[in-house]
């Protein structure tokens, strides 16, 4: 947010709205309406919450529009930071936060830090003196007396975060769930090992310390396998997996049993090599998943190896906000072309990449930043649904039948309910790519996945999934590739030098790249040690044009498809590069992100 663009006044509308709203809130919302044009709130937005808090006087404005999904909680706590002139936090003071210090200042004054919490304290002063000043994180002001009731000793001081912030800093500093796990599953092993109880700890409560683990330190997936004779549970946060578990071939036998049998339409005795199921809310672990950890979803991936059976869990968010497509990296150039894509009702865009690489979580970005909630009915189909889109209507494809069903079931339904925007969560078939295609034809826009490694190349991966050359170019609007790039820690990353490199990091600076960086091997307390902290998107955005439908109709190859669509500079590589300049990446990373196809050096 440019917060040093002079405010832009009110509109008519917003004056006349205002002059409807009770004396006792006017005056905070005619301060507020100008803060959220500088935000580049939509006025239609902005007018929607003034009629709605003209009919409810007692409500607030922000949260009227938070409620409705029609601004993010980052957008809801800059507002009020600036209209109380208060500090706000972005995520980057997650890695500042003096958190040893912190629980022991409260814990000397008896103050839990343990129970999740809508606030965080990151800052504290002397802990000597009789109250230390504590600053305390706060997303929205229904939570400030709260916040000031819950550290009695202190001064405290309210700061404005989103809620992401706040939940990011609980669970790295203040929930120690990891040695609670820890401490679980060696009781655990213990039990199976010796064949007595070790404090009544038993399969379930492994399970449930798992779970809690990883979903509270906003891990991505869980993988648990076996090396050489023993289990192994690795989890995975930020692009990065970390091994946080060893125990017994039994115990870990046991625990992957009990998983079994705790997933929807399984009894324990599946002989498939590979199934895909989620945990049943009404099974073995039903407690723990319908009262801690109500608000995520998990996907179980259950493999029968060589070596014994494998379980991947994909943990899903519910509460999880949708980022913003300026937040994932979109040039000023692709943003007005992807919100002229999004102004169509009929057509289709897709985003490719290989698996992992961001797809989904932009796709959602597009749908939530780009389309007017106010003004579109957006329906979905998805197996399964891994973000929830602020006013849209969600629909899960059934695991349990076949796709080209499940297809069926929903398209009967979506048609039914006469949506203007349908997301198809992948195109994984001949089947899936019809139902897109017939989607388009039928006045939708229509905006799905799949996978390819460059947007010409996901052209004509739709052509072999059989689409007709003829209808695309009539249907499609652009197709838009991504990768997700390992992002060096900024704390200890070093000057690219290794001899290996060397050809590679000419390359670079013959096209304009001025300085490189590379990884620090066993990197620094900043990264957990891995040298790296979080990941960041490169892509192309190719547009149908005449020079692409000429492309297509004539079968051309995938260069000249690039050459028709992608604008200079626009390519996979030039986001790269990019990236690689301003010292995001270095140049082993970008290798190992980059399309086989497109290679580097010509």
């Amino acid at each position: 947010m440019d917060i040093t663009r002079p405010p832009k006044p009110l509109t008519d509308r917003e004056v006349a709205l205002v002059s409807r709203i009770g004396e006792r809130t006017r005056d905070r919302v005619a301060k507020l309406i100008p803060i959220l044009h500088r935000m580049r709130v939509k006025e239609s937005v902005i007018a929607h919450g003034l009629e709605r808090l003209a009919r409810w006087p007692e409500s607030d404005l922000l949260a009227v529009l938070r409620d409705e999904g029609l601004v993010s909680s980052e957008q809801e706590a800059r507002a009020s930071a600036e209209l109380r002139e208060c500090e706000f936090f972005n995520r980057t003071i997650v890695d500042r936060v003096p958190f040893e210090r912190i629980v022991r200042a409260c814990e000397s004054r008896r103050i839990s830090l343990k129970i999740q919490r809508s606030f965080a304290p990151v800052e504290v002063s002397d802990t000597e003196a009789e109250r230390p000043v504590l600053t305390v994180l706060v997303a929205r002001d229904a939570d400030r007396a709260e916040a000031v009731a819950s550290f009695p000793g202190f001064h405290v001081k309210l700061a404005y975060a989103s809620a992401r912030t706040i939940r990011t800093v609980y669970q790295q500093g203040f929930a120690q769930t990891e040695q609670a796990l820890i401490a679980v599953m060696t009781a655990f092993d213990g039990l199976v090992a010796n064949g007595t109880s070790v404090g009544g700890v038993g399969v379930q409560d492994v399970l449930a310390a798992l779970l809690r683990h990883a979903s509270l330190i906003g891990a991505s997936d869980i993988a648990l396998k076996v090396v050489g004779r023993n289990g192994t549970v690795t989890i995975k946060t930020g692009g990065v997996w970390r091994r946080v578990l060893e125990c017994s071939r039994a115990a870990y036998e046991r625990c992957v049993q009990a998983i079994i049998i705790a997933c929807e339409g399984n009894d324990g005795e599946e002989t498939r090599i590979f199934r895909d199921s989620t945990f049943n809310r009404n099974g073995s672990l039903g407690e723990i998943l319908r009262t801690q950890l109500a608000d995520y979803e998990y996907r179980v991936a259950i493999g029968r190896a060589v070596a014994g059976t494998s379980v991947t869990i994909r943990v899903l968010d519910e509460g999880t906000e949708v980022l913003d497509i300026e937040s994932i990296g979109v040039e000023e150039r692709d943003l007005a072309n992807l919100r002229l894509i999004a102004s169509r009702r009929s057509g289709m865009f897709v985003i490719v990449g290989p698996t992992g690489s961001g797809k989904t979580t932009f796709l959602h970005a597009f749908l939530k930043d780009s389309i007017d909630a106010l003004g579109a009915y957006v329906q979905t189909a998805e197996r399964p649904v891994e973000y929830r889109i602020p006013n849209a209507s969600q629909y899960p494809l059934e695991l349990r039948l076949e796709e080209s069903v499940a297809l069926e079931q929903v398209r009967r339904g979506l048609m039914r309910n006469a949506p203007n925007v349908i997301l198809l969560g992948e195109i994984r078939t001949a089947e899936a790519a019809g139902y897109a295609l017939d989607f388009s034809n039928t006045g939708h826009l229509l905006v799905s996945t799949f996978h390819a490694d460059s947007a010409p190349m996901g052209l004509r991966r739709l052509l072999a999934l059989g689409l007709e050359a003829v209808d695309l170019a009539s249907q499609l609007l652009g197709i838009m590739a991504m990768r997700l790039v390992d992002q060096l820690c900024p704390s200890c990353k070093v000057q690219e030098d290794r001899e290996e490199f060397a050809g590679w990091v000419t390359d670079a600076r013959a096209r304009g790249v001025t300085k490189l960086y590379r990884r620090e091997v066993g990197g620094c307390p900043d990264c957990n040690f891995v040298g790296y902290r979080g990941r960041f998107a490169i892509y192309e955005l190719m547009l149908n044009n005449d020079a692409v439908q000429e492309a297509l109709l004539s079968n051309g190859s995938e260069r000249q498809i690039r050459e028709a669509g992608i604008a200079k500079g626009g390519s996979l590589l030039d986001s790269a590069l990019k990236g690689l300049d301003r010292g995001a990446a270095g140049v082993e990373e970008v290798l190992r992100a980059m399309p086989a196809s497109m290679g580097w050096r010509k």
